[in-house]
């Protein structure tokens, strides 16, 4: 897991699909796949449900979300401490 992952993780949860944060963020759709299935993979867990039009959290979406949010938060504390 990185602070990049979660990154990607966060922006997908708020946009609501993968096409709305490549968009935002910007990076191309199939990277931005391919770096959530790797978080998948390595947490060994499903994060998200791919619907027809979108995702949905799953329950360890969820819990992620709400850690992922903590984390870049504090890391962007550090940075602002550390500048």
């Amino acid at each position: 897991m990185n602070l990049k992952a979660l990154r990607y993780f966060v922006a997908i949860a708020d946009a609501g699909s993968f096409t709305a944060a490549a968009l935002a963020i910007p990076i191309a759709q199939p990277a931005l796949t391919r770096q959530i299935r790797e978080l998948e993979a390595d947490l060994g867990v499903s994060l998200l449900l791919r619907l027809p039009r979108g995702v949905r959290l799953t329950q360890a979406g969820v819990t992620l979300y709400e850690s992922a949010n903590l984390i870049l938060k504090e890391v962007e504390r550090v940075r602002e401490k550390l500048a």
